[in-house]
């Protein structure tokens, strides 16, 4: 399942906590769900799915606010705990809801059982010549673990890497024959398992003697030529951290990592009588990469009934409606935990859903002042009804001025008063006082608060201005008041 689409405002800062992330404009009908992992080649689950979201119940449009249902627009919960008790009501599993408020569970803990170690994955490298960065294996996918199993406990991880070489080589001294010792070398890494894995290797060969060098005859003693190899072999490793084994575990999208090779190895030639003349063809000539997982398997549940709680709430929120597929169950009592049966079969049971809500309301915008006109700069002052967030408030981005043409002006500076519950607002320009305008404001309250369209403009809206010698004149209903 996608990111979530647009947020209630634009104001991101939501709740203490609570992280504004968005959903997907959908219809009612195909209201998201919790992805299962797509079913791996190499590993798969049976178990059913027990699983949900926790979300905030508020809603732009208010016939769909604190309806019990996860409607599009409506935001995640992240980090909310839920726990799950079997029917004599002991707790066997404890999760925590993820950034898109989407919680599950697949299976308990199975710690009386032995450890488990699944086949190993093989890849392997073609022969390749050096020196090369980056190379493929074949397959070029390592499957990672499916935690639909159970727990990962460890990756153990074996690789072989031999070098080869093909070395012609000829002595060069005309006086005297020469004792020739060929040498391949060679060195490699493997990344993307989390951590490179390195080694080298060195091959020897000789000494051969190799007549002089005749000119008259310059192939004579041309030695044929000598293939060296050399095995690199790491001592295999097995790794347990969290870090390595989060890293080899499945997750929706990531199913699979691509490890690659980068080499370099050369062959060369020395000799105790001076020159000679040298040549080679160097290359891993074969690599092989085994992955191999151990892993404590999860118990599936066994059909009965089950009992999911959420608790304890996140900040700033009190316990809303709970529902499942084509019901809806009211909120529990002030104190009371969340709760919601759930009969278990063989299939998957989705949509166990846990509504929350703002435990103070958005303030109420009051009326509109405009001072300033002609060649005056233009300053509006906003009053609210209700509690205001005065961070919010003093926010700029906010509030935005759209003028009938569907021009926007953007305010540039907000400032709060809480004597008066009101903000002054200061446009990117001045306003014409004979033409209607809205402003656009997001409610400065902590919460999803809605965004409001408020109407302006005209010579009602004008609560003063500046005369001549710089006085204000407050003006009532269309009257001047002078000072």
């Amino acid at each position: 399942m996608g990111a979530f689409g647009n947020t209630l405002g634009s104001t991101s800062t939501l709740l203490s906590g609570l992280e504004a992330k968005s959903r997907p404009t959908r219809d009612r009908r195909s209201r998201p769900g919790v992805e299962r992992l797509e079913r791996l080649l190499l590993l798969s689950t049976g178990c059913p799915v027990i699983s949900g979201f926790v979300y905030l119940d508020e809603n732009l449009q208010a016939a769909l606010t604190n309806n019990g249902h996860l409607d599009p627009g409506e935001l995640p919960i992240p980090n909310a705990q839920v726990q799950l008790f079997d029917s004599s009501n002991r707790l066997i599993a404890t999760t925590r809801t993820d950034s898109r408020g989407a919680y599950s569970f697949d299976g308990v803990p199975n710690p009386n059982v032995q450890p488990v170690t699944f086949p190993p994955q093989s890849i392997v490298l073609n022969p390749t010549l050096t020196n090369f960065v980056n190379a493929p294996f074949n397959p070029a996918n390592v499957q990672l673990f499916d935690p639909g199993l159970g727990t990962l406990t460890g990756i153990t991880i074996g690789t072989t890497t031999q070098f080869q070489s093909v070395v012609t080589t000829q002595n060069l001294s005309q006086s005297s024959p020469a004792n020739i010792t060929l040498e391949l070398n060679g060195n490699f890494q493997i990344n993307g398992l989390n951590q490179p894995i390195s080694g080298s290797a060195t091959g020897t060969q000789g000494p051969i003697v190799d007549a002089p060098f005749d000119p008259n005859n310059p192939d004579a003693n041309k030695l044929p030529p000598a293939t060296l190899t050399a095995t690199a072999s790491v001592p295999t490793r097995t790794l347990t951290s969290p870090a390595d084994l989060a890293f080899f575990t499945a997750s929706p999208g990531r199913t699979s990592i691509r490890p690659t090779m980068t080499a370099n190895a050369f062959g060369t030639a020395t000799s105790d009588a001076g020159g000679l003349a040298t040549t080679d063809v160097t290359s891993v000539s074969g690599a092989n990469l085994t992955v191999t997982f151990t892993y404590i398997p999860k118990n599936c549940f066994t059909p009965g009934v089950y009992k999911l709680v959420q608790t304890p709430n996140p900040p700033n929120v009190i316990n809303g409606k709970t529902s499942q597929p084509g019901v809806v169950f009211p909120a529990p009592p002030a104190g009371q935990p969340q709760t919601l049966q759930v009969n278990v079969t063989t299939l998957d049971k989705p949509h166990n859903d846990f509504a929350k809500l703002v435990t103070a309301p958005c303030p109420t915008p009051g009326t509109i002042t405009r001072f300033g006109v002609h060649h005056q700069q233009t300053s509006l002052v906003l009053t609210f009804v209700g509690t205001v967030d005065p961070v919010l408030a003093n926010n700029p981005s906010n509030y935005v001025i759209v003028g009938r043409n569907g021009g926007r002006i953007p305010i540039v500076s907000a400032t709060f008063d809480p004597v008066t519950n009101s903000v002054t607002l200061i446009p990117a320009k001045r306003l014409n006082i004979h033409t209607r305008y809205d402003l656009s404001v997001t409610l400065p309250c902590t919460g999803p608060c809605n965004n409001v369209v408020i109407p302006f403009g005209g010579k009602l809206s004008l609560g003063g201005f500046l005369d001549h010698h710089g006085r204000l004149v407050r003006v009532v209903n269309g009257h001047f008041i002078r000072p």
